[in-house]
C-alpha cells in the first residue's frame, strides 16, 4: 500500500502544476478583467493591459493640460500585477486616428509629463508603467498600479493684436500713432512683421506709411508698441478702412484701423485796417489812427510797425510812426492807436504812405495818406461856428464824423462842416458814442444802444439795463459803455452786452482805452480802472468834483470835471491835479495832432500839449460844448443848441 500511495503522488503533483499555469496565463494579474472601454469626450476607447487586470475603471477624469488639448480627457484605472514592482503594459485604442504631434500624458498632482517611450501609431497607443515607478500614481511598488493618463495633442504656439485707438485723424502731411498690443500664447516667441493693408487685404494707398515694420516678442508678457501713421501730402482727404498685419512663419493676425486724413488748416494770418486812413498834421505837429489787426487762424505774438511810402520805399525824414509793435495774445482784434509825428523841417504836401505790420514772414500793410500843412493857425488854434442840432457826442471813424444828441438824433459828415441828418429809430437822447472795429456805437438814455456800420444805417440794439448810459468807448477788441448808478456794459460784437460789476453806485459819465487799460471817471471824483473791462478797480482821484470825461494821448490819460478841474496819469492809478486856469465846468475831453482838447459850458475851450499847461481858446459861441473828437486833421466839437464847431 505505501509503495503504490508514492505512485499516485508523483503522478498528481505535475497535474496540479499544469492546471495552476493555465490559470495564470489566462488572467495573469488576478481575477479581474484586462481589457474595459470607456466613454469620453471624443468617443469611445478600448483600454487592454497586459501583465495585470483591471481592480477599478477605467473612467473618465477631469485633467488641466497647460500647452495641450486633450479630447478624450483623461483615463483612469487601478491594476493589479503579479507581483511588486511588475510592470504592466498598457494599450488604448482610440476611435479615431491620432493627430499629428499628439503625446500621451501622466497627469500626477497637477503636472503632466510625457510618457518616455509611449508609441503612437494609428488610431492606438501602447506604453509601460511600473509598480512604484515614476508613471505609477501612489508611488508604492506594491502590487497595485494607479494609472491616470491622457492623450494630448500639443496647441501651436500663437498671439492676439489689438491697436487702441482704432481710429485716427490725421492732417495731410502729418503723422498720428496708436498703441498695439501683442499678448503671446502657448509659448509663442519671436519677431513679428508689421505692415499696413487696406481691410480688404489691398495694398496701403499710397503716401500712408506705418512705422516700425517689426516687434520683438521674448517672453511670456504682452508687449506694446506705439505704432506711427505717416500722411504724405499728396493724399486726398477723406476716411479710409486699414488694418495692421502682425506675421511670423505661417501665423498672420490683423486689427483694423480706420485713418481719417484731413487738409491742414490754414497757417496762421492777420488782417490789417486804418481807421482814419488819411491825416492832415501842421508842421511839428502830430495825427493820429487807430489801427485794427484782426488775427486768423489761432495768429499770436509780436508785430512789429512801421511806415513806409506806399511804393516800398523809406518813408520821408521826420515823419516817424509810434509805437513800433503790437501784441497779439488772443483770437478777438487788436486796435491801437497809431500817432504819427511830422517834423518842423518836413515840407507841406500830400504823401503816399503805408503802415507795415511784420511777423516772422508775415507782412501785412495799409495805405495812409498823410497831408502836411503849414505851421501855424492849425487844428486846435483857431474854431469857427458851423451849427446843427442839439448834440452831446461826436466821434471819427472810418472816414466820417458822426455826432448824436436830442430825440435821437443823428448825424454824420466826412468834413466836418457838411452834415447830413440820419433816421436813427429812436427818440431817445443820444449821450454818447464811438467808433471801433469796424462798428459804430452810440449809447443813451434808458439803456438805449444803436449800432451802425456806416453812420446811415441804425440798429437798436438791447442793452439788458434802463439806466443811463453816458458814455462809449471801443479798445482790445471790447466795447465799453459806462451810465448812472455805476453801470458798465460790455460787448465784442455791439449786439450782446454784458452787465459786469462796476463796485461803485456813483454815476460814471465817461471812459477811455488807453495803454491796455480802460479808465472810467464819474461823480465825487471816481475814478475806475479795468484791464479786460470785467474786474474794475477803484482809484483815489485825489478830488471830489463830478469828472465828466476821460482821454488818453501820447501816453497820457487826462480826466477832466467841475471847476475847471483837469487830472493826469501815466498808468490810471496815481493822478496829479493840474491848474487849469480856469473854474468853468469842463464837460468833455479829446487827444489829437498832439494836442489834448478840452470843451465845456460857456463855448469854453483849453488846449495843452503836456496835460500840465493849458490855454484857453476862443471858440465863437457861448453855447455849452459836451463832446469832442478829433479825425482827418480836424477837431470838432459839438453842443447846446446845435451847435458845431471845428478846428481849423
Amino acid at each position: 500500500m505505501k509503495t503504490s500511495q508514492t505512485g499516485f503522488g508523483h503522478r498528481l503533483l505535475p497535474l496540479l502544476l499544469s492546471l495552476l499555469l493555465v490559470a495564470c496565463s489566462g488572467n495573469p494579474g488576478g481575477g479581474g478583467p484586462t481589457s474595459g472601454t470607456v466613454n469620453t469626450p471624443g468617443g469611445q476607447v478600448q483600454v487592454a493591459l497586459q501583465g495585470g487586470s483591471f481592480t477599478q475603471g477605467p473612467t473618465v477624469t477631469q485633467v488641466n493640460a497647460p500647452g495641450f488639448q486633450t479630447p478624450y480627457g483623461g483615463i483612469g484605472f487601478t491594476a493589479q500585477v503579479p507581483q511588486a514592482g511588475a510592470t504592466l503594459t498598457v494599450t488604448l485604442t482610440f476611435p479615431q486616428d491620432l493627430p499629428q504631434g499628439a503625446v500621451l500624458l501622466k497627469c500626477l498632482s497637477g503636472n503632466c509629463t510625457p510618457i518616455q517611450g509611449a508609441q503612437l501609431s494609428g488610431r492606438t497607443a501602447t506604453f509601460q508603467v511600473r509598480d512604484g515607478g515614476s508613471w505609477d500614481a501612489d508611488g508604492q511598488a506594491n502590487g497595485r498600479v494607479v494609472d491616470p493618463v491622457v492623450l494630448g495633442v500639443p496647441i501651436p504656439p500663437d498671439f492676439t493684436l489689438s491697436l487702441s485707438p482704432t481710429s485716427l485723424t490725421v492732417e495731410q502731411g502729418g503723422s498720428g500713432s496708436t498703441t498695439l498690443t501683442l499678448t503671446p500664447q502657448n509659448g509663442f516667441t519671436g519677431q513679428v512683421a508689421l505692415s499696413l493693408e487696406g481691410q480688404d487685404g489691398s495694398p496701403a494707398p499710397q503716401g500712408i506709411t506705418l512705422s516700425p515694420s517689426s516687434v520683438n516678442v521674448s517672453g511670456a508678457d504682452p508687449v506694446t508698441q506705439t505704432l506711427t501713421l505717416t500722411v504724405g501730402q499728396g493724399v486726398a482727404p477723406g476716411t479710409y478702412a486699414l488694418r495692421v498685419k502682425a506675421s511670423s512663419g505661417s501665423l498672420s493676425k490683423t486689427a483694423n484701423l480706420s485713418l481719417t486724413v484731413q487738409a491742414p488748416p490754414p497757417p496762421p494770418d492777420f488782417t490789417l485796417s486804418l481807421s482814419p486812413t488819411s491825416l492832415t498834421v501842421e508842421q511839428g505837429g502830430s495825427g493820429s489812427t487807430t489801427l485794427t489787426l484782426t488775427p486768423q487762424n489761432g495768429f499770436t505774438g509780436q508785430v512789429a510797425l512801421s511806415l513806409e511810402g506806399q511804393d516800398g520805399s523809406p518813408a520821408p525824414q521826420g515823419i516817424t510812426l509810434s509805437p513800433s509793435s503790437v501784441n497779439v495774445s488772443g483770437a478777438n482784434p487788436v486796435t491801437q492807436t497809431l500817432t504819427l509825428t511830422v517834423g518842423q523841417g518836413v515840407a507841406p504836401g500830400t504823401y503816399a504812405l503805408r503802415v507795415k505790420a511784420s511777423s516772422g514772414s508775415l507782412s501785412k500793410t495799409a495805405n495812409l495818406s498823410l497831408t502836411v500843412q503849414a505851421a501855424g493857425g492849425g487844428a486846435g488854434q483857431s474854431w469857427r461856428v458851423v451849427g446843427g442840432y442839439g448834440l452831446g457826442s461826436v466821434t471819427y471813424g472810418n472816414g466820417l464824423f458822426v455826432a448824436v444828441g436830442l430825440d435821437g438824433a443823428i448825424l454824420t459828415s466826412q468834413d466836418g462842416v457838411s452834415w447830413t441828418a440820419q433816421t436813427s429809430g429812436t427818440f431817445q437822447w443820444l449821450i454818447g458814442v464811438t467808433h471801433g472795429n469796424g462798428l459804430f456805437v452810440a449809447v443813451g438814455d434808458n439803456g438805449t444802444i444803436l449800432t451802425s456800420v456806416d453812420g446811415a444805417s441804425w440798429t437798436v440794439q438791447a442793452s439788458g439795463t434802463s439806466e443811463w448810459l453816458r458814455s462809449v468807448t471801443h479798445g482790445n477788441g471790447l466795447f465799453v459803455a459806462v451810465g448812472d448808478n455805476g453801470t458798465i456794459l460790455t460787448s465784442v460784437d455791439g449786439a450782446s452786452w454784458t452787465v459786469q460789476n462796476s463796485g461803485t453806485s456813483n454815476g460814471l459819465y465817461g471812459v477811455t482805452h488807453g495803454n491796455g487799460l480802460f479808465v472810467a471817471v464819474g461823480d465825487n471824483g471816481t475814478i475806475l480802472t479795468s484791464v479786460d473791462g470785467a474786474s474794475w478797480t477803484v482809484q483815489a482821484s485825489g478830488t471830489s468834483s463830478r469828472l465828466s470825461d476821460v482821454t488818453h494821448g501820447n501816453g497820457l490819460f487826462v480826466a477832466v470835471g467841475d471847476n475847471g478841474t483837469i487830472l493826469t496819469s501815466v498808468d490810471g492809478a496815481s493822478w496829479t491835479a493840474q491848474t487849469s486856469g480856469t473854474f468853468q465846468w469842463l464837460i468833455g475831453v479829446t487827444y489829437g495832432n498832439g494836442l489834448f482838447v478840452a470843451v465845456g459850458v460857456g463855448g469854453f475851450i483849453m488846449t495843452s500839449v503836456d496835460g500840465a499847461s493849458w490855454t484857453a481858446q476862443t471858440s465863437g459861441t457861448f453855447q455849452w460844448l459836451i463832446g469832442v473828437t478829433y479825425g482827418n486833421g480836424l477837431f470838432v466839437a459839438v453842443g447846446d443848441g446845435g451847435t458845431i464847431v471845428v478846428s481849423p
